[in-house]
């Protein structure tokens, strides 16, 4: 499902992508292979960090490989209204153009440790 965040002059219908046109990422810890031209982004398997009062692991997931389409359905869907959204947020963008970095932090205890 979409992520909507709503903007009183953009109206609740404003989305860069959806369910018809979705942003699909292929998260990895590794390395990318994104297209020619746009330099590949390594991630990082999950490493140990702590070990008490539990386990908590470090990753990094990455991705540079997809494309992100243009906004649609903002302030009553008029086009002028979309085209200064995707201005702004530089939309549509091909693979390649975007990145998402994911550096995550994750808490492991064992069921019999619980309360």
């Amino acid at each position: 499902m979409p992520h909507r965040r709503h903007n009183p002059f953009l109206g609740g219908t404003c989305l860069i992508g959806d369910t018809g046109n979705p942003i699909l990422l292929d998260l990895t810890t590794g390395t990318t292979n994104p297209p020619a031209g746009t330099a590949p982004l390594t991630g990082k398997p999950a490493t140990i960090v702590q070990r008490t009062p539990f386990v908590i692991r470090s990753a990094t997931h990455v991705d540079n490989t997809f494309p992100v389409p243009g906004a649609k359905g903002c302030a009553l869907g008029i086009g002028l209204v979309d085209a200064i959204v995707d201005a702004q947020a530089g939309v549509p963008a091909a693979a390649g153009q975007n990145q998402m970095i994911f550096n995550e932090y994750i808490g492991q205890k064992a069921y019999t440790a619980l309360p």
